[in-house]
């Protein structure tokens, strides 16, 4: 009886080693050529759909301090796109990485954009590609600060912009579905900052209701805005099919983050030369995290408020009925001059000076040209 029990066991060995011979164990294999083609398709599709963060609202929305966004600066609708380029026809995720390390630069496309791709890595076994996007910007941009009736435009400040987002990759074969065979293995977030450390701003000059002012003061800046993907069903894969098909409102989540150090911290002082004492006026604006919240801008403007409520239009229109009522005064009492034929208003018109201020101003001359010079030179023959 034992006999045929090792019989039998001895049969069964010999005949799982024989199969084990015929049929090897099947283990990943490089992608083809056809199939890292897929990758890169991938790849480019998921860059149209960073492109489209640029009209997602917080990047789109001015930067505090300033008229400019990260959209518009860092030209995020064609960013990822124009840094790709043309990725030719890689014949595997290694030689794909290797073309992906060469697209560092400096100044692309002449915009001031530098872009790096870091710690590029692809692994042919695993089907696995994986970098870091970086895109950064540094431009001088003009203080833009406007809230209630202040409304100020003065000189420029550095202003330094930087998106960041890591990407990996992987390739499933055994996939039912072509489109989810390349997916992302992690939930991206695009990171985008703002900074500028202006510890004294250059001092200009600036109009604040009918009255000039100077501003000067100092300015920090590190504002952090997050667009953070998210995996549609949770699985750890964000595939090709569910960021190509998903609504970019319901992919992506977009919002401030806690910057390094204070988000803003500015301080303004305002001072006009009709108002004795120094400063007139004073804003600050501070606010340790925007995260929570945008902190409301103190404003204290004290007497130069007074200045806020009129615009010289209506300076203008008071001076004009002014003249107008002084002459009809002078016309209703025009008296005749003693052993003359002429009245007053013949020899003198009290309102006469204003008349010629009010011609001076209803009257100027709008004067163009094309060269930046008081009055503006040049000739504009056969401009449109």
């Amino acid at each position: 009886m034992m006999s045929q029990l090792l019989g039998k066991l001895l049969t069964v060995s010999v005949f799982l080693t024989l199969m084990a011979t015929l049929s090897p164990v099947r283990t990943a294999h490089a992608l083809d050529p056809d199939e890292v083609s897929e990758v890169v398709t991938a790849l480019q599709d998921l860059g149209m759909i960073v492109n489209g963060l640029s009209g997602i609202a917080g990047l789109g929305e001015p930067i505090p301090f300033t008229d400019v966004n990260p959209s518009e600066v860092l030209h995020l609708d064609t960013l990822f796109t124009d840094a790709l380029g043309f990725l030719g026809a890689p014949e595997s995720l290694e030689e794909l990485a290797a073309i992906l390390d060469t697209l560092d630069n400096p100044d692309l496309g002449g915009t001031g954009i530098a872009v790096l791709f870091n710690n590029v890595m692809a692994d042919d076994t695993a089907n696995t590609l994986s970098f870091d996007f970086v895109a950064t910007r540094t431009l001088s941009v003009p203080i833009n600060f406007a809230f209630e009736d202040v409304n100020l435009d003065g000189s420029p400040i550095s202003l330094t912009l930087q998106l960041s987002v890591p990407f990996a990759f992987g390739y499933d074969g055994a996939a039912s579905i072509p489109a989810e065979k390349v997916f992302l293995t992690n939930e991206p977030t695009v990171a985008v900052t703002a900074s500028a450390d202006v510890p004294a701003i250059t001092a200009f000059e600036t109009q604040l209701g009918f009255t000039s002012v100077t501003v000067a003061g100092s300015l920090s800046l590190n504002i952090a805005i997050n667009a953070v993907f998210a995996d549609p069903d949770m699985n750890g894969r964000l595939t090709f099919d569910e960021w190509s098909s998903t609504a970019l409102g319901d992919l992506v989540t977009v919002g401030f983050a806690d910057g390094t150090g204070e988000d803003i911290n500015g301080n303004l002082t305002l001072d006009a030369t009709i108002i004795p004492g120094s400063p007139d006026a004073t804003i600050t604006w501070t606010d340790t995290n925007l995260a929570d919240g945008a902190d409301t801008p103190t404003v204290t403007l004290n007497s130069l408020e007074d200045f806020t409520n009129i615009d010289a239009t209506a300076v203008f229109g008071g001076i004009v009925s002014a003249t107008t009522a002084l002459m009809a005064v002078q016309d209703r009492g025009d008296l005749q001059l003693p052993l003359l034929a002429d009245h007053v208003s013949d020899v003198v018109r009290f309102a006469e000076p204003l008349i010629k201020f009010v011609h001076e101003l209803g009257d100027a001359a709008v004067v163009c040209g094309l060269n930046d010079t008081i009055p503006p030179s040049g000739s504009v023959f056969g401009l449109d």
